[in-house]
């Protein structure tokens, strides 16, 4: 899994996994591990992911971290 900055691709985490596991396994856990870091540098959040990201543990993750969502299939 990779998080990059929108605009300019950089990377900001990046996480291997099994290849057992489902593509959004640990999404909820990076994001609560980063953002804070990141809202020392952006006032605005935006999690763009596709639909097999759209579960509640990672809904929950982006409303404490302050952060708007998009899953789209």
């Amino acid at each position: 899994m990779a998080v990059t900055l929108a605009g300019t691709g950089e990377r900001l985490a990046a996480r291997l996994r099994p290849g057992n596991a489902r593509s959004s396994e640990d999404a909820a856990e990076l994001l609560d591990e980063r953002s804070p870091r990141l809202k020392e540098h952006f006032d605005d959040g935006l999690v763009v992911a596709d639909s097999g990201f759209d579960r509640s543990d990672l809904r929950q993750a982006c409303q404490r971290a302050g952060a708007c969502f998009a899953f789209v299939g």
